[in-house]
């Protein structure tokens, strides 16, 4: 397969940048939980390529996907007609006067992967129960794993009367402490609990890769809480929505982008700390050696 030309890789950045901008500011960004579920295996920019195809040809979520070959050894085969989803994947080369030096991107190929769900026959694929709205009495008790793995990051939890009304939670680098407002309701307090992890989690002042914009790290920890609770079985679009709509406009398609990166690796960290770590579905397909794993590239 040749390597993918500059036009075709632009043109696919230009649908990749309008998906995710409308993504941001449609009802679609609650599927978080559902481009998530893609697997370990996958960028962040691969899964959300192969969301905006999903939504371009009408399906609600792709379901599990992958290569021909992996397909045909689970027990599926490809209909014949189908198109595949497009990802791409980096092309290396070794030096061959260092050998002991790592390989260099020398360009990027297009990849093919199919959706088991939609283009697929073969074995019956689980089904995902829709996620249950997020109430007080579904709410997983979260103040003691998350405070002994703030414990364990050198963060003390507090719970405290702010004095602002509309503030709910801070996170204070300076003396390493997460405060929580007191007397709130179980599901107000694992929400605002999971979005505080967020930010200790991606929001280190010191950290490099850490956005200046506030209204880019609201959006990260907001939507990092909504995804780690999504991946629990239990929806808080109905607040997290607007709270990340109030904060995304003005941000730009660069810090959109790599910020979903962000979002995946927070609410799994996040998981962990749950003893909840999210279930992938396959395994991802292999490229038979000439391509190194895409978990790492991003496109910009």
């Amino acid at each position: 397969m040749a390597v993918m030309s500059v036009g075709d890789k632009e043109a696919l950045l230009r649908r990749f940048h309008e998906s995710i901008r409308a993504m941001w500011a449609s009802q679609e960004w609650v599927r978080l939980s559902a481009i998530a579920g893609l697997g370990s295996g996958y960028s962040a920019t691969n899964k959300l390529l192969i969301w905006a195809q999903a939504s371009e040809r009408g399906w609600e979520d792709s379901g599990p996907v992958a290569g021909y070959r992996v397909a045909q050894a689970n027990g599926f085969q490809v209909r014949r007609g189908e198109e595949g989803l497009l990802i791409v994947a980096p092309v290396t080369r070794r030096d061959p006067t260092q050998p002991d030096a790592p390989p260099r991107v020398v360009g990027f190929r297009g990849v093919k992967v199919f959706s088991l769900l939609h283009q697929c026959d073969g074995p019956a694929l689980p089904s995902t129960p829709s996620p249950t709205t997020l109430d007080d009495a579904n709410a997983p008790e979260m103040v003691g794993p998350i405070g002994a793995w703030l414990a364990s990051r050198g963060f003390d939890l507090r719970f405290v009367e702010f004095a602002d009304p509309g503030l709910y939670g801070l996170t204070d680098f300076a003396d390493h402490s997460v405060a929580v407002r007191a007397g709130l309701p179980p599901a107000g307090t694992a929400l605002v609990l999971a979005h505080e992890a967020a930010h200790v989690i991606l929001h280190d002042p010191r950290d490099p890769q850490c956005p200046t914009d506030t209204r880019l790290r609201e959006c990260e920890a907001e939507s990092a809480a909504h995804l780690t609770l999504g991946l629990c079985g239990l929806d808080t679009s109905a607040h997290s929505s607007a709270y990340v709509a109030a904060w995304v406009n003005g941000v730009g398609d660069a810090g959109l982008i790599a910020s979903i990166a962000h979002v995946f690796r927070a609410a799994e960290i996040i998981l962990g700390a749950l003893n909840n770590p999210p279930s992938l579905a396959i395994t991802p397909q292999t490229h038979d050696g000439q391509i190194t794993p895409e978990a790492d590239l991003v496109l910009t």
